[in-house]
Formats: C-alpha cells, sequence, structure tokens
C-alpha cells in the first residue's frame, strides 16, 4: 500500500502560536533518486543547542541538503538513515572545530522517520523522542535518561534504531521536549480523532514552549502534503483541565524513566509499548463542549462524608486528597466530563483491550487506615490506663514544691511513645505483612485465572507477565506454598510463550576474581577456559579441579606491556589456537594491531599484524574460523582477513599469519560505525552492531565470477505470540555480543542485557530458544547486566557480571 504524508507543524512559544520549525524537513523521493529510495517518504526534525551562531535558515539549508542526500544511498534504508546523520554529524562538528577558539560549540538532536515499503523505521540521535500512535496502543521511542549522544560531539556517532508497521490513519509525533501533559492516557485514541482535535490534546496543560511536527499517515500515491491545524480560537491557548482527578501515578510517555515496580510490568529499552485504554472518544470537539463540567468534591451531606473520610483516613491522606495533582512527568491528570464514567487504565499490562483487575482505594491505603485505627485504639487504651496509674500515684505522694515536674509524668513522657512504637511494629509485622501479601496474591490469582480463560496469545501473555509480577512482590513479604505454586505456574506459562528456558546457575570458582576486574569475552578449549578482563586488557585462564569448581591460574601470563621492541596495549579480543608446536593456547590483538601469543608457564610472544594501506584507525573485534584470521576495523568500515597457511612450516597453520591481508568485501560494503562483534561460518560473516541489527555478507574467493554480497540488515525470524515475524531489530532488547558454536551444536547466541538473557538462533538466524537465569535463594545473582558470556565445548554457559563468574549447563 502507498502512502501520503500529511505533516502539520505547531509552535507555542510565550503565549505566541506559529508553525515555522526551523530544521523541519518532510520530503518525497524527487526525480533522480536511488532505485532502493525510490519510494521512500522522509521526516526529520534538528534541534540545535548550546552557544552556537546558526540562523533559521543555515539550519534549513543544513537539513534540506541531509535529506536530499538520503534519497541517494543505495543499499538498506537503515544505511541511508545513518548516512543523514553522518552529514548532518560531520557539517556540526566541523563548525565547531573551526570556532572552538570563540568558545562556540552546537549539539544537535536529530529526529528521523522514514517509510520504507509499509515499515516506518525511527532514528534518533541525542535526547529527542519520537511517539508513534496507532488505534491499539501509544508507543513511545526516547533517549535513555543518562545517554549523552549528541551531532557535533565527535566525528563519528551511531544512530538508535527502531520500527513499526504503518496502518492507515497512524499518527505520529516529533519533539525534542515533549510537555508533561502527554500521557499514555492523555494520547490514546489520537490516531481516530480529527486533527483539530489532536492539536487540543497536544496543546492542553502547555505551560512552556513546544515545537513539534504531527504525521498523519493516509493512503495515496507516495506524496508529502503539508496540512493546517482547523482554527479553533484566537489565539490559541494552552487547553486548561477541567477537573482533575486524584489517582495513582499512571506511566507516561515522557522521558522520565520508570521502574518495573511501578507499572507492573518488566520495563524496555528505548522502545515503549504502550496499550491504549478503551475508553470512548467523542467525535468532535463541540461534543465535549456542549455537555456541563462536573467538579469532584465531597458534598456536605449532614455530615456524612465528612465523618467517613475522617474514619477511613487519617489527616495525612485526607490531605492529599484535597490537592489537586501537579502536571509533572510522573503523575497524569485527565480531565473528567459529567455523563461519562472514566475506566481504570491499571498499570499491569500494556496490551490493548486489556481489563484493570481491582478499582477503588489500593489494598495498600486500606491496609495502613485499619492500622492507623489499631493504633489509635491501641493509644487511647494505654492513655486510660495511665491515666489511672498516674491518679493513684500522685494521691499516694507527699506534695512537691512548685514549679517541681511530677516524676510519673517524666515515667510517662518516655513510656509511652515507646509503647506506642513497640506497638505499631507489633500489629504491622504480624498483620500489615500479611495483608500486603494476601492482597497482591489475590490479584495474581485474577490475573492467572483471566490468562486461563483467554485464547489470544498476546494477551494470555501479558496476564501471565502481571500474575508473575504480583506473585513475585508478594513473595517478598512471606513465602506460602501457594504462592510458590503460583509462581511456578506463572513462570512455565510465560517461558512457554516466549521460548524460553531457566538454567541453574551456580558460582563457577570458590571465590571472586580481585575487584575491579570485569569480565567480557570468555572461550574455552581443552586447555581450559579463557577469559578477556575488559579493565586491564588481559587474559585469564582458569581450569577445572578436583572440587568440581575452577580455579584462577596464577602462572598464565597473557597481560599487556613491552614485549622486545613492540609495546602492546591493552588487549580488545582474542580467539583459542589450534594445537600447535610452540604450545601457543590464546593470541590476542590490541587496538593498534599488535597481537600476543601466551601458553602457559611462559612469558607471552608479541608480532605486529601487517597493517593494510592507509593503516589502522581502531580494530575492536576478531573472528577465526578455518585456520583463516578477521579483523574487524570499524572505523575504516573494514573487515582483514589473515591467511593462517604456512608454507614452510605446516605444524604452524593457523597461528603464523600471512604478511599480506585479504579484503573481505568487494563493492557492497555495509556501515560498520556500530559494529560490536562479528562470527564466522566458512563463507558466511555475521557482524552485529550496537542498534542490534545484524549484517550477513557472503565471500567470494572467485571475484571474475560473482562478487561478495552482504544483506544489511539481515532480517531476524521469531515465532513468539505476539512479535513481529521478521523484525531487522527486536525492540525490547539490547544485544551485547555474540558467539558462534560449530557442529554437532551449530548456533549463535547473542547476549541480551536488556532482558539478561541469551537468545539461541540458527545460522539462519531463526529464534530457536532464549535462556533465562532460573531464581535460586542457594545462589543469588547480581541484579545486574552481565558483562560478558561463553558457550564452552561441553555445552555449558558461563556468565559474567564483573569479577563475579557463574556457570550452568545448556539444555
Amino acid at each position: 500500500m502507498s502512502f501520503d504524508l500529511h505533516y502539520y507543524p505547531l509552535v507555542y512559544r510565550a503565549g505566541r502560536e506559529g508553525d515555522a520549525i526551523p530544521g523541519l524537513q518532510v520530503l518525497a523521493a524527487p526525480l533522480g533518486s536511488n532505485r532502493h529510495r525510490q519510494r521512500d517518504l522522509l521526516a526529520l526534525m534538528l534541534t540545535l543547542s548550546g552557544d552556537h551562531r546558526y540562523d533559521p535558515e543555515e539550519i534549513q539549508t543544513l537539513t534540506l541538503q541531509a535529506g536530499q542526500a538520503f534519497f541517494q544511498v543505495s543499499g538498506s534504508v537503515t544505511r541511508a538513515m545513518q548516512a543523514v546523520a553522518d552529514l548532518l554529524n560531520k557539517q556540526i562538528f566541523d563548525r565547531n572545530l573551526d570556532r572552538g577558539y570563540e568558545g562556540v560549540r552546537a549539539l544537535g538532536a536529530l529526529n528521523l522517520a522514514a517509510l520504507h515499503n509499509d515499515w516506518l523505521f525511527i532514528g534518533q540521535v541525542g535526547r529527542t523522542q519520537a511517539v508513534f500512535i496507532n488505534s491499539e496502543m501509544v508507543q513511545a521511542i526516547d533517549e535513555p535518561a543518562d545517554a549523552g549522544d549528541f551531532l557535533g560531539l565527535s566525528r563519528r556517532v551511531q544512530m538508535r534504531l527502531s520500527q513499526t508497521e504503518a496502518q492507515p490513519g497512524d499518527l505520529l509525533l516529533l519533539c525534542e521536549q515533549p510537555p508533561a501533559s502527554w500521557t499514555v492516557q492523555n494520547l490514546a485514541g489520537s490516531a481516530s480523532l480529527a486533527m483539530p482535535q489532536v492539536k487540543r490534546r497536544l496543546m492542553n496543560q502547555v505551560t512552556g514552549s513546544l515545537e513539534t511536527v504531527a504525521v498523519k499517515f493516509q493512503p495515496g500515491r507516495g506524496k508529502v502534503l503539508a496540512g493546517k491545524w482547523t482554527e479553533i480560537e484566537t489565539p490559541l491557548q494552552p487547553e486548561q483541565p477541567r477537573a482533575p482527578v486524584n489517582e495513582p501515578t499512571r506511566e507516561t510517555i515522557s522521558p522520565q524513566p520508570e521502574t518495573a515496580a511501578d507499572t507492573g510490568i518488566e520495563s524496555m529499552p528505548y522502545w515503549q509499548d504502550h496499550a491504549a485504554a478503551s475508553r470512548d472518544i467523542p467525535e468532535s470537539r463541540s461534543e465535549l463542549d456542549d455537555e456541563p463540567e462536573s467538579d469532584i468534591s465531597i458534598e456536605d451531606d449532614g455530615g456524612t462524608g465528612k465523618d467517613e473520610l475522617e474514619t477511613y483516613f487519617p489527616a495525612s491522606d485526607r490531605a492529599g486528597l484535597s490537592e489537586p495533582p501537579q502536571a509533572s512527568f510522573e503523575e497524569d491528570q485527565i480531565p473528567v466530563i459529567e455523563g461519562q464514567a472514566e475506566e481504570s487504565t491499571g498499570a499491569g499490562i500494556d496490551q490493548g483491550g486489556v481489563k484493570p483487575l481491582s478499582a477503588g482505594p489500593g489494598s495498600f491505603t486500606m491496609s495502613m487506615a485499619k492500622t492507623w485505627m489499631k493504633l489509635k485504639a491501641a493509644h487511647e487504651k494505654l492513655s486510660g490506663f495511665f491515666g489511672r496509674i498516674d491518679r493513684r500515684f500522685k494521691a499516694a505522694q507527699p506534695p512537691l514544691p512548685a514549679g517541681s515536674p511530677p516524676l510519673m509524668m517524666v515515667v510517662l513522657a518516655i513510656a509511652i511513645p515507646l509503647v506506642v512504637i513497640l506497638a505499631a511494629i507489633t500489629v504491622y509485622a504480624q498483620s500489615g505483612t500479611n495483608e500486603e501479601h494476601q492482597a497482591l496474591l489475590v490479584e495474581a490469582q485474577q490475573a492467572a485465572a483471566l490468562a486461563s480463560d483467554t485464547k489470544d496469545a498476546a494477551r494470555q501473555r501479558a496476564y501471565w507477565a502481571q500474575a508473575l509480577d504480583l506473585v513475585t512482590r508478594a513473595q517478598e513479604y512471606t513465602t506460602t506454598q501457594e504462592s510458590r505454586a503460583l509462581f511456578e505456574k506463572a513462570q512455565t506459562s510465560l517461558d512457554a510463550l516466549d521460548l524460553a528456558g531457566r538454567l541453574n546457575f551456580r558460582p563457577a570458582l570458590t571465590e571472586f576474581f580481585p575487584q575491579g576486574v570485569v569480565i567480557t569475552h570468555i572461550q574455552s578449549a581443552s586447555s581450559g577456559v579463557y577469559l578477556l578482563d575488559q579493565t586491564s586488557g588481559s587474559i585469564l585462564r582458569i581450569s577445572l579441579n578436583s572440587k568440581g569448581f575452577y580455579e584462577l591460574d596464577q602462572e598464565f601470563q597473557c597481560a599487556p606491556g613491552p614485549y622486545g621492541l613492540t609495546t602492546v596495549t591493552k588487549l580488545v579480543d582474542f580467539e583459542v589456537l589450534p594445537a600447535n608446536t610452540d604450545n601457543y593456547r590464546v593470541v590476542g590483538v590490541d587496538a593498534q594491531g599488535n597481537l600476543l601469543y601466551c601458553r602457559p608457564g611462559e612469558l607471552p610472544l608479541s608480532r605486529p599484524l601487517t597493517p593494510p594501506t592507509g593503516g589502522w584507525k581502531r580494530i575492536n573485534d576478531l573472528g577465526y574460523d578455518s585456520d583463516i584470521l578477521y579483523v574487524l576495523d570499524a572505523d575504516a568500515d573494514a573487515v582483514w582477513m589473515y591467511e593462517g597457511k604456512n608454507p614452510e612450516d605446516q605444524e604452524a597453520a593457523g597461528v603464523i599469519f600471512s604478511e599480506k591481508p585479504i579484503k573481505f568485501f568487494d563493492e557492497d560494503v555495509p556501515d560498520l560505525g556500530g559494529a560490536i562483534d562479528l562470527a564466522v561460518n566458512e563463507e558466511d560473516l555475521y557482524i552485529l552492531h550496537q542498534d542490534g541489527h545484524m549484517s550477513l555478507c557472503r565471500y567470494s574467493a572467485l571475484k571474475e565470477v560473482k562478487l561478495t554480497e552482504c544483506q544489511d540488515p539481515a532480517p531476524y525470524s521469531d515465532d513468539r505470540a505476539g512479535r513481529e515475524k521478521h523484525p531487522w531489530i527486536f525492540m525490547d532488547s539490547n544485544f551485547e555480543m555474540m558467539q558462534r558454536t560449530v557442529v554437532p551444536n551449530a548456533a549463535i547466541y547473542i547476549l541480551d542485557g536488556a532482558n539478561r538473557s541469551i537468545n539461541q538462533f540458527s545460522n539462519q538466524l531463526n529464534l530457536e530458544y532464549v535462556f533465562k537465569p532460573q531464581v535460586n535463594p542457594n545462589y543469588p545473582m547480581p541484579n545486574t547486566v552481565p558483562t560478558g558470556f561463553g558457550i564452552s565445548s561441553d555445552m555449558e554457559v558461563f556468565l559474567a557480571y564483573d569479577n563475579q563468574l557463574f556457570i550452568a549447563p545448556l539444555k
């Protein structure tokens, strides 16, 4: 299906409205475009900050040149998007260098959207946000709060990529700094509204400046059309909330991070998938204006409402009920219209149409109210008891001098607070903990029942995920046989839908590595297990002892340093060598191309690789297959091959490499600026990129017959319920590194840092299993992101958390 892009700029500054945004371009493919770009549509928005001297005309010219360059790039759409980012980054970086003596530096934030074959690709650099809205959900794509990549900071920049399928009527918002009122609940259903109503929603409660563009996807012939907001009132003022209702904090789409504990859902990096609230939306704004406004208040009914409020909530809680919520990234305000019932959106499920499990006051609030009432009654009883003792004590004591405090008064002043505190602790320990556990368990059971009743796989997964989260929180208070059974059932059901298996990890060593060690790459051989310490840039060796644990080989030396005329810097990667007469076990490489050969009990030996013409730029990974060493030079967009054949010494094959490097790529060269790892399977080369996409290239030695070809990106295959079948990027994942195993267990394993799992793919990139650590109270694992992993020849998994190493059989 072909689409037209209707775009609507919106600017609000100092109480005035406009529609001119410097740096905004929405373009269709011009005549003479590259054949790969002829049907693409592009929207980009560049925002410059810092102390710069760009005028609006310069910014407009810069973005127009970048947009036109997009349509001249061959290959994948992501490659063309990266080319746009590179061009803008080079222009801004070079200008920053030229004017650095003046103290002038511009920082650029880029929002880029490309429509290619009905798929919408979002690319971002810097702290900016895109919001994609369709009939079912609201998806926010933004920058992590702790990230600091901007255009103009360095010579190379890596774009963050996301993708989703576009449908007629979908709506895309590009904005550098979205207002706090852009919550999921406020924007849900906007795709089905007329643009004047969309504008009202976007301007709702906006008090500062706003620059955004709304892009509407409509069936058409691949054109770009400038739309106009229908005038509602002049001048347009930010819409004020009518009668905000205090509710528990809801999830927003602002850049502020939320934790899984706040929402009840496992958090996702960059791409957040939110279900739209299932509620009726008026067809036009006039329907809203015709209905009277309703104020939510506690009416005077003869004192009944006030008394009930005082009975169930203490003064501190009542204060929160009378104060309107403040607009922020963490709170949500929704106008309430008289005659329309507001449905609770819940916080536990993010699939469309999933019903909330409970309504009314939260279980925690009711529990605290009951506890407070018990404490109040206990305080009154204690006060009466000590009052009687005080009266008897005073009657038995002789009169004291004027101004002297009675002894009993001093004792009571100290004893009463202590008794009240002890009583509070006792009551909460006995009743509060059990009540919280029971309340969470009941909600988990409700979610499990809904999961069992529904036939839709996506809804099943959402309900089981909520049940697992709730029962896990319940077991933080106490663990019962009932909660344990529900936990196991929810986890098993969820794993079955996710193709997941659980691994029972235990410590691999009897003690941790020294403090400061950060283990990344792990490879094993019959001679032992070798690990790369990122901190020191050295290779460690561990071997199995008689007790079934590994221990560190203190005599194995493989560290940076001067070796002869060569000084080896920190090693960036290593490979295990085949058997050889010199007994070298591993070879490492530093960023300058110096190889370091290491063997047990002896000093290492260094040999420099023969550099290619132009030298090395940044070596960051090695690969090894069939006696050929592969070297990834990411900054040079190159992979070089060194043959391990030595005609003078056949036993040194695969150890002593050729003097002349062979270039792997021919004419089809993928962008390797974000490449982080590679794996080799005969003629096939797999390159993993920082954004999670994979490049797959097949080498051709017969250049006169066929050149080396690349597929970038190469699609994965995912058969899990509710997932895109052939994604180029896993939106909820963060692929860190990969490792390939050979037959009879040939597979490609990728470490997913976001989900703390290891994904197993076939050589055709079909997802086969997702391995996750099983919760084990005997061997608790760190609650952090793994730093490294490895698969042994005995099919055991090593998982590293900085200086801690764990092992589990792969089943």
